[in-house]
């Protein structure tokens, strides 16, 4: 019946509403925290690959200055 499904639907809404408190929960309380630490180890990881390329850079150019 109609008050059947409205009750299904009501439980369901309750349940998701729920759901959308507990992830909110883990992004405040987990991501958020956590960005700041990833963003640190990336920007060190990606200094670290320029780094490496720059070195390759110059072995190749040394390379080929020895090639001639």
């Amino acid at each position: 019946t109609i008050e059947e499904r409205i009750v299904e639907l009501t439980r369901e809404n309750g349940r998701l509403r729920r759901e959308i408190t507990y992830y909110r929960h883990l992004v405040d309380k987990v991501l958020t925290p956590l960005m700041p630490i990833l963003e640190y180890h990336i920007n060190g990881l990606h200094s670290a690959v320029q780094k490496f390329n720059a070195q390759i850079e110059r072995a190749n150019a040394q390379w080929q200055a020895e090639e001639g």
